[in-house]
């Protein structure tokens, strides 16, 4: 504490200037998922109108469907396009673009988003909405191995820290925002979560041993000592060199 205060470093600030970084990056990718027909294919709006106005009517969307539309408009492309031939036979190349565009990976649709309700209903829930819960659950599982991890070095590198209740409180409120945000958003933002944390958490580990205090410390005694044994070599041989003058 005395070498934070030293040095004017405040850990709680340290600890929350990543997340700070990442909101521009969470934005951007908040718009992709969320409309990918829009921002990836660069689908005209006319047709993406004339499309969403039909799925409106045409299918059965709950309020969260209809926020998250795109996703439910790749699905359904045939569908609705043979609602709306006129506009259709206008963007055969922007159909057909849809029509091949994939928008999953390990078979997890990127634009979907996870369900609260399929844990209640799990048993009668689709394959779809099982796997997607699987998002909320490892971003909640790694967020809180990276934060355990992250609590435990700084207990190690300084036992004596003040508010240790703060940090065991921080500790889980972050794990705890992580799954509460990872049910209210696209499944792409969760994945992007759970790489985040993973290479936090490596990347907490491959510092921590190369940069251990103890061996930092070690080093920097070395380099004193021989900084401190060559300036008085140094110093000797030059008041030598002056008496036999």
């Amino acid at each position: 504490n005395e070498l934070y205060q030293r040095e004017g470093f405040n850990p709680m600030a340290g600890s929350c200037m990543p997340l700070l970084f990442q909101l521009p990056i969470l934005w951007g990718l908040y718009g992709v998922v969320r409309e990918p027909l829009k921002y990836v294919l660069q689908i005209p709006s006319a047709l993406l109108d004339a499309l969403t106005e039909v799925a409106k009517t045409t299918l059965n969307l709950s309020s969260r469907g209809l926020a998250y539309i795109e996703p439910a408009l790749i699905a359904n492309i045939d569908k609705l396009i043979s609602k709306i031939p006129q506009t259709a036979a206008l963007y055969p190349q922007e159909i057909q673009k849809i029509r091949d565009f994939d928008f999953t990976v390990f078979g997890i649709d990127l634009g979907a988003v996870p369900d609260f309700s399929t844990i209640r209903n799990f048993g009668s829930s689709t394959t779809q909405a099982k796997i997607l819960l699987l998002i909320p659950l490892l971003s909640f599982a790694t967020s809180m191995l990276t934060s355990v991890l992250s609590q435990m070095r700084q207990k190690k590198n300084n036992p004596n820290m003040e508010n240790q209740q703060m940090m065991g409180c921080m500790m889980l409120m972050m794990p705890l925002m992580s799954l509460w945000f990872t049910f209210q958003f696209p499944a792409g933002m969760g994945m992007y979560w759970i790489l985040s944390n993973i290479f936090a958490f490596f990347q907490t580990l491959i510092l921590g041993h190369v940069y251990a205090p103890r061996k930092t410390i070690a080093r920097l005694m070395v380099d004193e000592t021989i900084y401190r044994r060559s300036y008085e070599a140094t110093k000797k041989t030059t008041h030598a060199e002056e008496n036999d003058e």
